[in-house]
């Protein structure tokens, strides 16, 4: 079973099928369900508030909507490869929170 597992590897190597991992370092650690694990951000964008243009003319309508502040990041294991597995498990919701306040915190 194991020259198989090693002979497939091998065959998704050659073929493209799948990359080979790629080690990250983390921003900082947290734990999904009890496991440790660090959290790699990729990019961070600031909220902003609405606008009114100020143009000759302009009207209540002429404005800029206020966006959301948006992060995108993703979850590594403690040997810092990319654990889809574990971010599946996530409470993405809760993560997320988790991850704009250590952002906010460290911007301000």
């Amino acid at each position: 079973m194991r020259t198989l597992n090693h002979a497939m590897a091998n065959l998704k190597r050659v073929t493209g099928v799948s990359e080979p991992a790629e080690r990250h370092f983390s921003d900082y650690d947290t734990t999904i369900s009890g496991i440790p694990c660090g959290i790699v951000i990729q990019s961070y964008t600031a909220p902003k508030a609405w606008r009114q243009h100020t143009f000759k003319g302009a009207g209540p309508g002429d404005c800029d909507p206020p966006e959301d502040e948006e992060v995108s990041f993703f979850v590594v294991d403690r040997n810092g490869y990319r654990a889809k597995w574990l971010e599946r498990k996530a409470n993405w919701q809760a993560l997320t929170d988790e991850v704009l306040e250590r952002v906010n915190g460290l911007r301000y």
